[in-house]
């Protein structure tokens, strides 16, 4: 008898036998025991070694219990391997070089083949799998083409893109190249994680809302759409991340994801009258991660159980997977993590 897993069953619309929780960079520098790897190596270095990303992403599912984990990895990876250089600047953030800039640039990126060069994702996912409990899921992720696409052109992160608004205006014609080529590679780069071991996907569109309605539909819609169809062919659960676009929720649910992850700042009322078309449709959120850094468990079992208790009077109570709205940051404290997971096993609706 196959092994039940709440977080797939909420997320293939059925009911889950509990609650499911898990956390968006649940691995990562809140941790002593992950500040103790990455002190002798970069970054990508950690990206790029199997055993050291397994480890990493095995470290809170040993502290908490957690429904899910989601490899260590960074969506920037599939721009590495189609022939940008990638790193990472302390206090800078990524830096991709060079910036593509043209259809010339476009026409010099390697073709979704270069997917496979980052098998080493694919082998932490292996070596992840076999060390979960079967009721627990692992997520594989990349970046939706439009987020990509803007670092790639940018050369990093932004706070105007000014870069990325130029391309989409350019005769030159560019934008749509890159974004084609782009959809190729990541759905190679998801197959691979599928086949690897991977239960489910997380499509992370953190910049999604710098595109206009027009451009949106123009440009991310059908790649997603692309990506959405792949996905259920394949049958497995994909989540929809579109960062603070929530201009361009209706749009996006024509494209069919099985879940959206809904940020803090987006009301659950909102949610629900946008998505009556889409019965079955898992929402995974959506708490500030700031709440986690506060020392008062009486608050953050507070902040947590609201979250709870909103998404039920919604209408999701069953289709709820409860997370943060973004990434636990740095601040976060570790006590917190806990008090929260306590609180979602307590909560009654």
């Amino acid at each position: 008898m196959k092994v039940r897993q709440p977080v797939v069953q909420v997320l293939q619309g059925d009911h889950p036998d509990r609650h499911p929780i898990w956390f968006l960079r649940q691995a990562g520098r809140y941790l002593p025991e992950y500040q103790n790897v990455r002190k002798d190596v970069s970054f990508v270095e950690l990206c790029q070694s199997p055993q050291l990303a397994a480890e990493v992403t095995l470290q809170p599912l040993r502290r908490f219990d957690l429904d899910a984990a989601i490899i260590f990895s960074d969506i920037l990876i599939p721009a590495l391997h189609l022939g940008q250089n990638l790193r990472f600047d302390k206090g800078h953030g990524p830096l991709l070089t060079p910036p593509v800039r043209s259809l010339t640039d476009v026409q010099r990126l390697k073709g979704s083949v270069a997917m496979l060069e980052a098998q080493y994702v694919g082998e932490a996912i292996a070596l992840v799998r076999c060390k979960l409990d079967p009721s627990q899921v692992l997520f594989g992720f990349a970046g939706a083409p439009v987020t990509v696409a803007s670092y790639m052109i940018e050369g990093g992160g932004s706070k105007h893109y000014v870069e990325l608004n130029r391309s989409i205006a350019s005769p030159q014609g560019f934008f749509q190249p890159l974004i084609e080529k782009l959809t190729e590679a990541t759905i190679a780069y998801l197959k691979m994680q599928r086949e690897a071991g991977a239960d489910a996907l997380v499509l992370f569109d953190t910049w999604a809302g710098q595109l206009s309605c027009e451009s949106y539909r123009e440009y991310a819609l059908p790649s997603l759409e692309k990506i959405f169809a792949w996905a259920r062919s394949e049958n497995v659960p994909l989540v929809y991340y579109p960062g603070q676009g929530w201009q361009h929720m209706s749009t996006v649910l024509q494209g069919g994801p099985a879940g959206i992850a809904l940020d803090w700042r987006f009301d659950w009322q909102q949610l629900a009258q946008l998505t009556q078309g889409a019965p079955h449709l898992a929402v995974q959120g959506n708490l500030n991660p700031m709440v986690l850094a506060s020392r008062d468990k009486a608050f953050v079992v507070e902040q947590v159980q609201k979250v709870c208790t909103e998404a039920s009077r919604a209408g999701f109570a069953s289709r709820h997977i409860f997370n943060v709205g973004h990434g636990l940051t740095p601040y976060t404290y570790v006590e917190a993590v806990q008090w929260a997971i306590e609180a979602v096993r307590n909560w009654k609706s």
